[in-house]
């Protein structure tokens, strides 16, 4: 596991996916119950299926000619999950799955930390295009996408489950 101490305060930000062999399924499942706990908090978020799916697809390690996974986890000083970002790669491109910080950190800098972490190991993997998804109604969201870089490439009607329309938008590394 990558880790990187933030200069804000004592916090962490640590990559999941390359190798982890010394993580055991048991903190896994601590680890996946965490997002669970954290998702809870955007209309956006992933459900049970898709985050536990995930993080055993990021725990399975990386092979060769496949999709890649990554995590991004922010924790606090007590080690206590604050923020986490989801990741798939192929190849030159790759998909933002989710970003959530914690509602009482949002607007502080935190999710700017996490994407410039996940960008710098993308680039690293020779990742030259990065694609997401952001529900129309978004605009925090929409907003700190637009400060980093991307532009919206199409639409697609009726994406969340509540029927929003989400915009695709992309980033060119």
């Amino acid at each position: 596991m990558n880790k990187l101490k933030l200069l804000k305060e004592n916090w962490t930000l640590s990559l999941f996916g390359v190798a982890e062999s010394d993580f055991v399924q048991e903190q896994q499942v601590k680890l996946t119950d965490s997002l669970l706990r954290l998702s809870v908090q955007s209309k956006y978020a992933p459900t049970h299926v898709q985050i536990s799916r995930f993080v055993e697809s990021v725990f399975a390690g990386p092979q060769t000619g496949v999709e890649q996974y990554r995590l991004v986890t922010l924790t606090d000083d007590a080690g206590v999950l604050q923020g986490f970002l989801q990741i798939r790669f192929f190849a030159e491109c790759a998909d933002l799955d989710f970003i959530i910080v914690d509602s009482a950190l949002r607007g502080k800098g935190y999710a700017g930390e996490m994407m410039d972490f996940v960008l710098a190991e993308l680039g690293s993997c020779n990742v030259r295009r990065l694609l997401l998804e952001v529900g129309v109604d978004n605009a925090p969201a929409i907003h700190f996408y637009n400060r980093l870089g991307f532009r919206e490439i199409s639409r697609r009607k009726g994406y969340y489950r509540s029927g929003e329309d989400a915009l695709v938008m992309e980033l060119n590394l």
